[in-house]
């Protein structure tokens, strides 16, 4: 009676254990094993019934298994008698796929026990902490090059600039320059997409006509992806939209990329604009293997894929349903299996005239004073002092900290331009010491990178004004202006 009581509850306990436990006994010597019983974890983790396993050789209910290494594991036991671990791996078939932990050892019998955990859990957690590490170190790494690029970029567009303002050269070589404001808009373009990545990145809202923008983005994927069919199909005389083009770009870019994928580079792409009540909306559709019903809902999850390990983050479109809703908009999909995808984005209109206000060309406005321009980057300097006396302006020059201080004490300055990242972030302690001298100091901050961090935000935010560069004699004159002249 003992005897039974304690076999029931060795049963109760095989039964109720986490980790799945599987008694095999040796065939075809010792090569192949059968399933004799199972507990019910295995049940619930395999998502199979103890009948479909038992008296199955372990080859033929899980096929992979010779290349998991369990088989040569079980084998080896089953031989030696002594008891090894398999260490996780991810196990994969076509019925199922997971990350199993396994312990086997062997009974007097002669049976082999093979006791496994299910890490599927903890090593999907485990990726998506990776991730995230790689994103944060992208958007270092990205904000870094940013702004060294776009300090390159101040410097050709300064020059293309002062060649403008030179009356005698610009009427022979005008078509070059346009050319050159051309590409380096395209760079532009291209650095705030690599922005995108950064962390803390600054919402830039403006009024934007959404075909414009549809074209710019495909103008910057078409560049990559010339064997996709693209249709555009761009509806007129359709209401602004404001939005951070950056933001909308990239998540433009990002369905672009993911119907690409989806169709194996190889396909048609459809892009539709439209307006519907009071929003404005862009579908994006393509002819590829399409989306199950079953996981539409599950798409703009964070860290969910239907891409192969390791060929997507799953980020994309969860970090795109968070850039729409931002903007107070909506995304949706429509998709059938083997014949299309379609995502749609709604934004709200904006029935105003406020888009022409914000393309409306202004002059270049000359001006009066000395200013002080402080920037460690020494063709920056020499480019920005350039365009500055072109336009009028008495200029000096800093290239440090001391020199900055130098002059600020030395002159009577009018105002300040100070490029927000020099080493030992000597840009805070300079705009604290002229505050200090003078807090009525008009100061102007210049930054190629919008991704700063919280203190050096805060300075931006104290300044009178803002520019990013790279900018143009025209914008640098009229923000100058408006501060000199305090209009806001």
């Amino acid at each position: 009676m003992i005897e039974q009581d304690m076999v029931q509850q060795l049963f109760e306990i095989f039964n109720n254990v986490k980790s799945g436990i599987a008694i095999f006994e040796p065939v075809d010597q010792n090569t192949n094993f059968i399933f004799k019983s199972i507990n019910k974890s295995v049940e619930v983790i395999e998502k199979v019934s103890p009948e479909y396993l038992i008296g199955k050789r372990i080859t033929t209910a899980f096929p992979c298994i010779e290349k998991f290494g369990l088989l040569e594991v079980m084998q080896r036991v089953s031989s030696t008698g002594k008891s090894e671990i398999l260490k996780a791996k991810l196990y994969t078939d076509k019925r199922i796929s997971g990350w199993r932990e396994n312990y086997v050892c062997r009974l007097s019998s002669g049976y082999i026990v093979n006791i496994y955990e299910d890490m599927t859990e903890k090593k999907d957690l485990e990726m998506q902490f990776f991730q995230s590490q790689k994103l944060e170190s992208l958007g270092i790494l990205s904000s870094g090059i940013a702004h060294d690029f776009n300090n390159i970029l101040m410097a050709i567009s300064g020059a293309a600039c002062l060649i403008q303002m030179t009356p005698e050269v610009q009427p022979f070589i005008s078509d070059e320059i346009k050319q050159i404001e051309s590409s380096i808009e395209h760079a532009v373009r291209l650095t705030k997409q690599l922005l995108g990545f950064s962390r803390n990145n600054l919402s830039q809202a403006s009024y934007l006509d959404v075909n414009t923008l549809v074209k710019d983005s495909l103008d910057i994927f078409t560049r990559t992806n010339k064997c996709i069919t693209i249709k555009e199909n761009y509806c007129d005389k359709l209401p602004s939209i404001k939005v951070d083009s950056t933001q909308i770009e990239q998540v433009l870019l990002n369905l672009y990329v993911n119907a690409s994928h989806a169709m194996n580079n190889d396909g048609i792409l459809t892009i539709n604009t439209g307006v519907i009540l009071n929003e404005v909306f862009i579908s994006v559709r393509d002819t590829g293997h399409g989306i199950p019903k079953e996981i539409q809902h599950k798409i703009f999850e964070p860290f969910f894929t239907t891409k192969e390990q390791g060929k997507g983050t799953g980020l994309g479109l969860s970090s795109s349903y968070g850039i729409i809703k931002n903007h107070n908009g909506r995304i949706t999909v429509d998709s059938v299996i083997n014949e299309f995808s379609e995502f749609t984005i709604y934004l709200p209109a904006v029935w105003s005239n406020s888009l022409k206000r914000d393309v409306i060309t202004s002059s270049v406005q000359y001006g009066k004073g000395t200013l002080l321009v402080i920037d460690d980057e020494i063709n920056i300097l020499k480019t920005i002092i350039s365009m500055l006396q072109h336009l009028g302006y008495t200029v000096i020059g800093a290239q440090t900290y001391q020199e900055a201080v130098n002059s600020y004490s030395k002159f009577e300055i009018d105002l300040i331009l100070l490029d927000m990242v020099m080493l030992n972030k000597d840009s805070i302690k300079l705009f604290k010491f002229i505050r200090s001298m003078n807090y009525s100091a008009k100061i102007i901050s210049m930054t190629g990178d919008i991704s700063l961090s919280d203190d050096f935000n805060e300075i931006i935010n104290e300044c009178n004004s803002s520019i990013l560069k790279p900018f143009t004699a025209q914008k640098l004159s009229e923000v100058i202006f408006n501060v000199l002249h305090d209009i806001k």
